[in-house]
């Protein structure tokens, strides 16, 4: 049998395939794809867990989504990666750390976290600024920008639900849906 090394995420896609992200202990940073047929292999990542900007490897990867053409989205730390047909790519952001909305590629992430594709197309994901202050942002199901819809605040253990997103208090959001 195959055993995985601390599992994080897992999603499904339309076949029945499901995908696994893991590496929560520090190893084995990968996706692993397990078919409906229940074969399982290594969809993305070498193992290795260090040097994230390289495509071949993925960090530890906090949710997974699929959107409607079968393409998989992930956390790739300062960016948000795409794998579909087996090509893993970057999608919004770059291997550079910072804090920038703009062009997909022009735009800049510090830690992304959870990513979630909607029914649309468009795509959210939680983010760090460089100042340690969790966002969540916002691809357009045009998929040719990135901005920042929330700038959630946190402050000494006190969170509570705002008005408006813009007023919210967050901390670690690891995933969204």
């Amino acid at each position: 049998g195959v055993t995985f090394n601390g599992p994080i995420a897992c999603v499904a896609d339309t076949t029945g395939a499901v995908y696994v992200s893991e590496g929560f202990l520090g190893s084995s940073c990968r996706i692993r794809k397990i078919t409906s047929s229940s074969s399982t292999a290594v969809f993305v990542g070498d193992g290795n867990c260090g040097a994230v900007d390289r495509l071949s490897r993925v960090g530890k990867v906090p949710s997974l989504s699929i959107d409607s053409a079968g393409a998989l989205f992930f956390s790739g730390d300062r960016n948000v990666r795409r794998v579909d047909s087996s090509a893993s790519t970057i999608f919004a952001g770059s291997t550079t750390i910072g804090f920038k909305d703009g062009l997909l590629t022009s735009a800049q992430c510090n830690n992304v976290g959870g990513v979630w594709v909607d029914s649309t197309g468009a795509i959210f994901f939680s983010d760090y600024t460089m100042s340690g202050t969790e966002v969540i942002r916002y691809i357009s199901s045009q998929r040719t920008t990135v901005g920042t819809i929330s700038f959630g605040r946190y402050a000494s253990n006190e969170f509570t639900n705002g008005v408006a997103l813009w007023d919210a208090y967050f901390d670690a959001v690891g995933g969204i849906m």
